[in-house]
């Protein structure tokens, strides 16, 4: 089985709502043999343009779609400016208090990091089931 990592990082405001950085980061994930979880793709796969300017409720709708997935991964890739974005910031918590771990990437040296981590998570997970 593959460790799942969510990738948490900021998105509003950035161009192209920072999907290039979310797509490079989850190409590095999966190169090291795990399954990335990407909040740009599962906009991509609702149907939503990076360039979409959300409703509150549309936010809240991806807010809730994210967590969700999120609950279900091994641990959470925060990529850089990840502190200055509320959502990230939110999902650091959420993956925080339920005890899946966390860390900052942002080259390949930290993927390969954190994908160690979360296979080390997933053991741990089986241990204690």
């Amino acid at each position: 089985m593959k460790p799942h990592i969510y990738i948490a990082g900021p998105m509003r405001g950035l161009p192209g709502a920072n999907w290039d950085e979310f797509d490079r980061v989850r190409s590095l994930i999966a190169a090291r043999g795990a399954i990335a979880i990407s909040p740009a793709d599962l906009d991509r796969e609702q149907g939503l343009h990076p360039m979409e300017v959300l409703s509150q409720q549309q936010m809240r709708d991806c807010m809730k779609r994210d967590c969700t997935a999120l609950l279900d991964c091994n641990a959470v890739a925060l990529l850089p400016g990840w502190v200055d974005s509320s959502g990230a910031r939110a999902e650091q918590a959420l993956a925080q208090a339920v005890g899946i771990p966390s860390m900052p990437v942002s080259n390949r040296t930290e993927v390969v990091w954190i994908v160690h981590v979360a296979r080390g998570h997933m053991k741990q997970q089986a241990v204690e089931a």
